[in-house]
């Protein structure tokens, strides 16, 4: 009877979890006791668990070696979650993504990076807001018509270039232009 009383208790982590073998393990204590215990994570989570996380401990088969434990850290979870909403991150840094009650989905994060083959962004409106922008690429293709509003520098230093479809008179004994028309297809404002 001794171990269907204690096959399920709370224990807390005391050292980093180990997650170099094949089960990831942390030390924990309960009762006055320090054991080693198994973690389990649901399929497609992982982490590694902060020390003085909470565990909520089973007894595999009823044998106190046998532990496995849940993990949670409550002093470091994510709070004031509206009825719905699911939050996946880490608790630590800050960093989530969150599952919103109105069905959009927000990233926290410091910096993101997105590495694969191809990636696609498919969307009606797209708004990126920074302070600076760098793409760096072999080939850039931009298939639209395009607004660019403010001022465009395609070059440092130098003359000031004539647009396709601009009207350049040349000068014939200098061989300098003067634009003296735009573009119905490129204008600015």
């Amino acid at each position: 009877m001794n171990k269907f009383v204690n096959l399920i208790k709370r224990a807390m982590t005391t050292l980093k979890q180990d997650t170099t073998g094949k089960y990831p393990r942390v030390q924990c204590t309960y009762f006055g006791k320090t054991k080693i215990a198994q973690v389990l994570s649901p399929y497609g989570l992982y982490g590694s668990l902060p020390v003085g996380s909470l565990l909520l401990l089973f007894n595999t088969m009823g044998e106190e070696e046998k532990a496995v434990g849940i993990g949670e850290c409550p002093e470091k979870t994510f709070n004031n979650l509206k009825e719905g909403e699911v939050i996946v991150g880490n608790p630590v840094t800050g960093s989530f993504i969150k599952f919103n009650s109105e069905g959009n989905i927000e990233i926290l994060s410091g910096d993101i990076t997105v590495t694969g083959n191809d990636v696609q962004i498919t969307a009606e409106n797209v708004k990126v807001e920074a302070t600076n922008v760098e793409i760096e690429a072999t080939n850039v293709e931009i298939k639209a018509d395009t607004d660019i509003k403010g001022k465009t520098n395609l070059g440092i230093g130098g003359q000031p270039i004539a647009r396709q479809g601009d009207t350049v008179q040349v000068d014939p004994i200098t061989h300098s232009g003067t634009i003296t028309s735009g573009s119905i297809n490129n204008r600015s404002n």
